[in-house]
């Protein structure tokens, strides 16, 4: 089924956690508003991912198009995005943040481009994300496009739409934290999938952000690597075999010109990148066949 026969019908994924109530309606409404101008069909899941005492969003339930889904517990971003998809109505799925830093008045935007596109995602600034994050993102969204060997601006974008059928395609490989997002683009990408981008301001946080820099950006880098092996391995293999067998041969002509014969360090390097390479290999067809 091609974009232009999916019905024009989504869910919106709401994922809250620990968030004043004030901040969740105006966002509510905001994406209220904004879907009722268009001609789509649409639903909003609103999941509140055990915020606990104090956090009480039943009155978010004012109409029969909203629905509220809670855990007993705090599980992460990417388990509330699950569960929202889990319960889901539509073929396509949207989710945006619920503390105010999405424009959510841009979701006619993505819609537009749903129409030849697999997946649509919100573009962020890099000098709009805040400066800690800057440095971290840039490099992730580098590495990630290396390893995908396609250009990723915006790796791990909450706003965007994708059809429901990508997103259950891959279930098993989403992680329950914030690494969701970068799993789906990541699978996609590799999959051969059609993506869209539509670039978005991104505002200051309302509310204080669950999300820990350096323990964050080291999960997201470790992740983006696994799924680099899994999906595209021959990205990770090829330049360590051509790093040690470079330098294998490099000295293995130093060591001939000074003393008129080749060591077994040489050896050891270029034969070592010629089985990490055949490796590769291996794992590349392994990943395919999978």
């Amino acid at each position: 089924m091609t974009s232009s026969q999916v019905p024009n019908e989504l869910s919106v994924i709401i994922p809250v956690y620990r968030e004043a109530l004030a901040v969740v309606q105006k966002t509510l409404k905001e994406v209220e508003e904004i879907l009722s101008e268009t001609d789509w069909r649409f639903e909003i899941i609103i999941v509140n991912d055990g915020s606990g005492e104090g956090f009480d969003y039943h009155s978010l339930q004012t109409k029969n198009y909203v629905s509220l889904l809670e855990h007993p517990h705090n599980k992460g971003y990417g388990a509330a995005i699950k569960t929202g998809i889990q319960h889901s109505t539509y073929p396509w799925i949207g989710i945006t943040d619920a503390d105010g830093t999405y424009p959510n008045q841009d979701f006619p935007q993505l819609l537009v481009k749903a129409k030849d596109a697999d997946m649509v995602i919100g573009i962020r600034k890099l000098s709009d994300v805040p400066l800690l994050r800057q440095a971290p993102k840039f490099l992730l969204n580098r590495y990630a496009s290396f390893l995908a060997n396609e250009t990723i601006a915006d790796l791990n974008s909450g706003m965007r739409i994708f059809k429901r059928d990508l997103a259950m395609r891959f279930w098993s490989l989403y992680p329950d934290g914030f690494s969701l997002t970068s799993t789906i683009t990541m699978a996609a990408i590799s999959h051969g999938y059609t993506l869209a981008e539509v670039p978005i301001e991104y505002y200051k946080r309302e509310g204080k952000s669950s999300i820990r820099p350096i323990a964050d950006t080291y999960r997201f880098f470790k992740l983006v690597g696994r799924l680099g092996l899994y999906f595209n391995p021959l990205r990770i293999f090829i330049p360590i075999a051509a790093g040690c067998m470079g330098v294998g041969l490099l000295k293995a002509v130093r060591d001939y010109i000074v003393v008129a014969q080749v060591g077994n360090v040489s050896i050891s390097l270029i034969l070592a990148g010629l089985q990490i390479y055949l490796m590769g290999l291996l794992a590349e067809l392994i990943s395919k066949r999978s």
